[in-house]
């Protein structure tokens, strides 16, 4: 299971990755709201959060959560990148700062490449949060339904608010990804 968070610029002419951080700027404050959130319900003895539900990364030899490593990037990076100083090898780009590989198209849309096929601009982030029920014991896989439910939740019900400045937002749990696939096979 897992929740994905998709964030588009309603101008992409105006606001990209390209042009300024408002785009990144907005996902890591969506975020960090889904990183801090806490949530919790009477067959639960403690709060549950992201940590006590996420996949765990293997970049991290499994200490970690999956992150967002697009979100990672420092402003210098990203200032190089603007200045055209760096280029991001499209489709996966290696972090300077931490090794990473990034793989592009997994966490921006609506992709540009320049004429030499490197990465140049995208207006759409996707924010994802893989969940972990790999152990198969049922208490963890209700607390990982009562986060994925809480956090959709939350992003439908801020979502005018969110929605009211340069983007918009669409939150896709696994099971609405697979409702969707499944009502729209024929269409």
């Amino acid at each position: 299971p897992h929740i994905a968070v998709i964030i588009a610029c309603k101008n992409s002419s105006r606001d990209s990755v390209r042009r300024h951080n408002g785009l990144l700027d907005f996902a890591q404050m969506i975020d960090e709201t889904i990183n801090k959130l806490e949530v919790s319900s009477q067959a639960h003895e403690r709060v549950v959060k992201y940590q006590d539900v996420c996949a765990k990364s293997k970049f991290s030899q499994g200490k970690k959560c999956q992150n967002n490593p697009i979100l990672e990037l420092p402003k210098a990076v990203l200032d190089a990148y603007r200045s055209e100083k760096l280029r991001f090898n499209f489709p996966v780009f290696i972090s300077p700062t931490t090794k990473e590989p990034i793989p592009l198209p997994a966490f921006l849309g609506n992709i540009t490449t320049d004429t030499n096929g490197n990465f140049y601009d995208a207006s759409l982030l996707r924010l994802f949060y893989p969940l972990d029920t790999s152990n198969g014991q049922v208490l963890r896989h209700q607390k990982v339904q009562l986060w994925e439910r809480t956090v959709i939740e939350l992003i439908e019900n801020n979502t005018k608010i969110w929605n009211i400045g340069d983007y918009e937002i669409y939150p896709f749990a696994s099971k609405s990804f697979e409702k969707e696939l499944f009502y729209n096979i024929d269409a």
